[in-house]
C-alpha cells in the first residue's frame, strides 16, 4: 500500500474493498473465525483494514482508506471503530424500494442502518441504488431518492452520496423517464428540501414543451397511487388516463417535431407498462361487464405504435451499445433492438386469459399473476406455442427428465430456500394443474426458481414490504409435464416442463 502512495504522490485517498458477488473474502484462519464469531465479519474486516490505516499514518498522514460498506460486511460492526483515517461507504443495498419502511419526525427513510454506521466511522458516505431492477412494475423511484437524501442530510455525518442510475442493459430497457432521473438528482443533490413535483413540472415544461404539462400530470398521477405499488399501481383506470395523457401531449405539439418525438420516445414506456399489466387489465375490464373483443389496450396495436418508434428513434440514450453474450460471435446491439425484441415477447400470447375459478372472487389488491411468458429466463429461453395454455403459449424447459419437478423461493443473503416438490401421485393427469407452494414471506431480494437447474425463475422482491416484514404470501404455479418421462404424458411428445402463470395470493389478516 505504501509502495502505491509513493508511486501516486498527487492521489490521497485510496480505495480498498472486497469483490463484488457476495463471496466473505475474509481470512477463516482459527483465529479470525473466532474472533468475527464473537463481534461479526464486519468487526474483523474493519480490524483488518484499521491496521493498514494506523501503518501509513506516519509516513502518509493526510491520506485515506476508503472502504465499502457491503457484502458480509454491510451491517454495522459490533465493536470496532473505523480508523479516523477510513472513509467508510455505505452500500445502501435495499434502498431500492419504493415503499419506505421508517419514519421518525415526519422524515422517511430507508435504511436504518446509516444511522448505526455513523457511530462507527468518523467520515460516512453512501452509495445509494436509484434504481429498480423490477420488471414489469412501473417504479418511479426518484420520490423515495429524496427523502433518503433528506435524511443523510438531517443524519448530519454523511459527507457525500453516490446516486447508482446507469442505464440498466439487464433490462432491455432505458428507464422511464431517464433523462428526467438524472437531472432531478443532480438538482436535489444541491438541495435535498426543494420541491420535487416543481423540479419535476421545471423539467416536463422545458424538456416536452407544451407537452409537458400532460406529461406532469402522469408524475403526479404515480405519485399519488404509490401506497399501490407495486401490485396494483396499475390498474384499468390508471392504464386508462395514462393514455389519455399521452395523446393529449402528442397533440400538444404535433406540429413541433423534436418536442413529438420526445413524447412518442416517452410513450414507449407507457407502452411497455400496458403490455406488461395486459393480463390484469383485460381481467379487470371483463369483470365490468364488457365484452372482450372491445378491450381497447389490443396488444398488436400496443406493440406496433412502440416497435415504430424504436426503429426511429434518435435519443441518445436508447442508440447505446450492448453486447450479449448469448451469442457467438457476439454481436452487438443497441438498447432499443434489445427494448424491440422485449416488447415483441410482451405481446405474445393471448390478451385475455381468465384467472383460475378459485381466484376470480379475490378482492385485486390481493392477487398477482404473472404470466409464463414473462418469468425471467436465466439460460437459453424457451417459449412454446401451447394450446392447452390460457395464454397460447408458456415457458419451457425442454429435453427436461426430471421427477419429482422442483421449486422453491431463494433468499440469497440467507442462503435458504422454502422449497416445494411435485411427485409423481401428485400429477393427476393430462394438461395443466396448479400447484400450492408453503405460505412464504418474500424476502428483500427474494426469487422464485423452477426446475433443477433454475432455468426458469423470477425476481421476488418487489413484493417484500418494508412496512409489514412478518407479511406472507400463497404462490400457485400452474405448470404441465409431458412427455414420456412424465405421468400421463403423450408418448409422441418430446419430454418438457411447461409452466404458464406464477399466482401470488396476499392472505387475508385471519390467514385464510
Amino acid at each position: 500500500l505504501k509502495e502505491r502512495m509513493r508511486a501516486a504522490p498527487d492521489i490521497h485517498v485510496f480505495m480498498l474493498a472486497m469483490n463484488d458477488g457476495g463471496n466473505r473474502t475474509v481470512c477463516d484462519c482459527a483465529t479470525c473465525a473466532e474472533f468475527a464469531k464473537q463481534t461479526s465479519w464486519t468487526d474483523l474486516y474493519l480490524d483488518f483494514l484499521n491496521e493498514l490505516a494506523v501503518g501509513i499514518l506516519s509516513e502518509f498522514p493526510d491520506n485515506r482508506l476508503r472502504t465499502i460498506a457491503y457484502s458480509f460486511a454491510a451491517k454495522p460492526p459490533v465493536q470496532t471503530r473505523a480508523a479516523d483515517n477510513i472513509i467508510i461507504v455505505a452500500c445502501l443495498l435495499n434502498s431500492q424500494r419504493i415503499r419506505l419502511e421508517k419514519v421518525e419526525n415526519g422524515i422517511a427513510y430507508s435504511n436504518p442502518r446509516l444511522a448505526e454506521w455513523a457511530k462507527a466511522c468518523r467520515k460516512l458516505e453512501v452509495w445509494d441504488y436509484a434504481e429498480v431492477r423490477a420488471r414489469p412494475f412501473l417504479a418511479p423511484i426518484y420520490f423515495r431518492i429524496q427523502e433518503q437524501l433528506r435524511y443523510c442530510k438531517r443524519l448530519g455525518a454523511v459527507t457525500g452520496v453516490f446516486e447508482e442510475d446507469e442505464i440498466d442493459f439487464s433490462l432491455d430497457m432505458v428507464q422511464e423517464f431517464y433523462a428526467m432521473r438524472l437531472w432531478l438528482y443532480a438538482k436535489l443533490m444541491q438541495d435535498p428540501d426543494q420541491d420535487i413535483l416543481t423540479l419535476i413540472r421545471d423539467f416536463m415544461e422545458g424538456y416536452y414543451g407544451d407537452a409537458g404539462k400532460h406529461l406532469f400530470e402522469y408524475v403526479r398521477l404515480q405519485r399519488e397511487r404509490l401506497h399501490l405499488w407495486p401490485s396494483r399501481m396499475v390498474d384499468y383506470a390508471f392504464a386508462e388516463t395514462m393514455h389519455a395523457l399521452y395523446d393529449q401531449a402528442e397533440a400538444a405539439v404535433r406540429a413541433q417535431p423534436e418536442y413529438l418525438e420526445r413524447v412518442k420516445d416517452a410513450r414507449i414506456w407507457a407502452d411497455i407498462i400496458t403490455l406488461s399489466a395486459r393480463t390484469s387489465l383485460s381481467e379487470e375490464f371483463v369483470r365490468r361487464g364488457n365484452r372482450i373483443e372491445k378491450f381497447p389496450f389490443k396488444s398488436s396495436a400496443v406493440r406496433d405504435r412502440a416497435t415504430a418508434q424504436l426503429q426511429v428513434t434518435r435519443n441518445p440514450f436508447w442508440q447505446a451499445r450492448a453486447t450479449s453474450a448469448k451469442h457467438k460471435p457476439r454481436f452487438h446491439y443497441t438498447l432499443a433492438e434489445l427494448t424491440e425484441t422485449y416488447v415483441n415477447r410482451l405481446a405474445l400470447g393471448n390478451d385475455y386469459a381468465p384467472l383460475p375459478a378459485q381466484f376470480r372472487q379475490l378482492p385485486p389488491d390481493r392477487v398477482f399473476d404473472i404470466p409464463g411468458y414473462q418469468l425471467d429466463r436465466i439460460q437459453v429461453p424457451e417459449l412454446v406455442d401451447d394450446p392447452d395454455s390460457v395464454f397460447g403459449i408458456a415457458s419451457a424447459r425442454m429435453t427436461a427428465e426430471e421427477m419429482p419437478v422442483t421449486m422453491g423461493v431463494y433468499d440469497p443473503d440467507a442462503g435458504t430456500s422454502v422449497g416445494f416438490q411435485v411427485f409423481r401421485d401428485a400429477v393427476p393427469g393430462k394438461g395443466y394443474y396448479t400447484y400450492k407452494l408453503p405460505r412464504t414471506k418474500i424476502p428483500v431480494r427474494g426469487r422464485f426458481w423452477f426446475t433443477r437447474s433454475w432455468q426458469i425463475s423470477q425476481e421476488l422482491g418487489q413484493f417484500h414490504d418494508p412496512t409489514n416484514m412478518s407479511q406472507e404470501w400463497d404462490l400457485y404455479v400452474s405448470i404441465k409435464l409431458d412427455g414420456p418421462a412424465y405421468p400421463h404424458g403423450s408418448a409422441n411428445a418430446p419430454n418438457g416442463v411447461y409452466i404458464d402463470r406464477l399466482i401470488l395470493v396476499k392472505p387475508q389478516e385471519d390467514g385464510k
